[in-house]
């Protein structure tokens, strides 16, 4: 009888003792969870790509329009009265956009507000 007893006593804590021995899980913060969703959900893995584009957006649009040089070369290597370079033409140009009326700051604040 005191044998049936032990084992079934055996029986019944084993178990319970051996359930004891896992170590409890951390505990998942506010702050955790958010970092996890940010980094796996790939609705938001796509805004990291889009910050770096519109950046550079904002900085391609705080420059100034660019000058333009350039050069052309007429009636070079020719026949008749324009061969060689005796009537050789060179015109060099300079190109460039004058902006009025605040326009490179409404840019500068429009990609600072995308």
């Amino acid at each position: 009888m005191w044998l049936r007893l032990t084992a079934l006593a055996v029986f019944a804590v084993v178990p319970c003792a051996k359930a004891q021995d896992l170590p409890p899980k951390p505990v998942l913060t506010l702050d955790d969870a958010i970092a996890r969703v940010a980094r796996q959900h790939p609705d938001l893995r796509l805004a990291d790509g889009q910050r770096a584009v519109l950046s550079a957006d904002a900085e391609r649009d705080a420059l100034r329009p660019p000058l333009r040089i350039g050069a052309e070369l007429e009636n070079v290597f020719g026949t008749g009265p324009t061969r060689a370079l005796d009537q050789a033409e060179l015109t060099v140009t300079l190109a460039g956009v004058l902006e009025r009326g605040g326009k490179l700051d409404a840019r500068r604040t429009l990609a600072q507000a995308r």
